[in-house]
């Protein structure tokens, strides 16, 4: 096992979280050296003793970019830094989301207040869970409303404001009676910004998300639409999945489905990368192309960066810190079968794509850029 101090050679590196497929004992977490494409051991979780000995990846996680702070439901939040040293940051392991620093924590638990229930979201440092910043009250009576509440966290700044939907009814009753967003000022309080349609997906952060400098959000507003507005509700620009119809892989057909995926900013806010998925199934088989867009600040200007044969089931996006690169973390096409979770780079400059298929024992979970 080596150190990830050991991998200063490496130009570009990678941490991964990797779950062994068919030996429980290759689970652990890995340090990529991409321009060899090596993959190398440098840290193993473990729990419980004999026969209850076993390995296990983190729940949620970060790379600070001095250590990976990660959490796992009932053993705590914990460090990994680069000389193998692991320690306990925080007893609490409830977190639904890490700051970029490691440092707070997007915190979530039920509640019961005067006999009702609810779901109370607070931010906060990771040792000491806050009081709520808001609670979303669940259903009660068929004619009284009630509110569903999903955080939209910033994780470069590790704050988050909350979309708000009230509605009355359930099931084929239900009726959406508001839809908001609501940000929390310098005191601490969450208060309405704007209102936006109650037919927006309800989703973040796929559909919904935060620029890392907080100069305003993406709001994906239809199937085919993704539009950019400042903290007043004013459109700024968008990206319209028709725009990008001829971007479809030729081999899908004029019948296959297109929708926006994933998205993620650069962390210089400069740019969003967003993955446009085109898939037709037939029968019980899926057949799909991605197509990488890149849209400006504001998304008044976007660009196919690349299109690639088959990235289905997409898990993760992410850029490098210099903005060279665009990582993207899905199943892979492999002679012509689905195989595990494989690692796609690619350069944004030219559009080159760089494959990284593990050994086929290795499923890769999750993927963080060290440099």
């Amino acid at each position: 096992m080596k150190k990830l101090s050991d991998l200063d050679s490496a130009d570009r590196l990678l941490l991964l979280e990797v779950r062994g497929r068919y030996r429980r004992d290759e689970t652990g977490i890995y340090g990529l050296d991409v321009e060899r494409e090596r993959l190398h051991l440098v840290a193993q979780l473990t729990g419980g003793e004999g026969k209850r000995h076993h390995y296990w990846l983190p729940d949620v996680s970060t790379w600070t970019g001095q250590e990976l702070v990660y959490t796992a439901r009932l053993k705590g939040t914990a460090s990994l830094d680069g000389e193998g040293n692991q320690r306990q940051v925080s007893p609490v392991d409830r977190i639904e989301a890490l700051s970029r620093d490691g440092r707070s924590a997007l915190y979530l638990r039920n509640e019961k207040v005067d006999g009702a229930r609810f779901t109370a979201l607070g931010v906060g440092p990771l040792d000491a869970p806050p009081p709520p910043l808001i609670r979303r009250q669940r259903y009660s009576e068929p004619d009284q409303p009630w509110q569903i509440v999903a955080p939209i966290w910033n994780p470069y700044l590790g704050r988050s404001d909350f979309i708000v939907r009230t509605q009355r009814g359930r099931g084929q009753d239900l009726v959406k009676l508001s839809q908001e967003i609501f940000r929390v000022g310098e005191d601490g309080e969450p208060r309405r910004a704007f209102a936006i349609p109650t037919d927006l997906p309800f989703n973040p952060p796929k559909f919904h998300l935060v620029r890392p400098d907080d100069g305003g959000i993406v709001l994906r507003t239809s199937k085919a639409e993704l539009e950019f507005f400042d903290w007043t509700g004013e459109r700024r620009g968008g990206v319209s999945l028709e725009a990008y119809q001829q971007a479809r892989y030729a081999r899908l057909g004029d019948h296959a489905n297109s929708v926006f995926q994933l998205m993620a900013w650069s962390d210089d806010s400069e740019n969003l990368a967003i993955v446009l998925d085109h898939c037709r199934s037939e029968d019980r088989d899926r057949d799909c192309a991605a197509t990488i867009l890149l849209a400006d600040r504001e998304l008044q200007q976007s660009r196919v960066l690349v299109s690639i044969p088959y990235m289905g089931f997409l898990r993760q996006i992410l850029w490098s810190p210099d903005a060279a690169f665009v990582g993207f973390l899905g199943k892979g096409l492999v002679e012509g079968r689905l195989e595990h979770d494989q690692l796609y780079l690619v350069e944004v400059a030219t559009g080159a794509v760089q494959h990284i298929n593990p050994d086929n024992g290795l499923a890769i979970h999750r993927a963080h850029w060290v440099r």
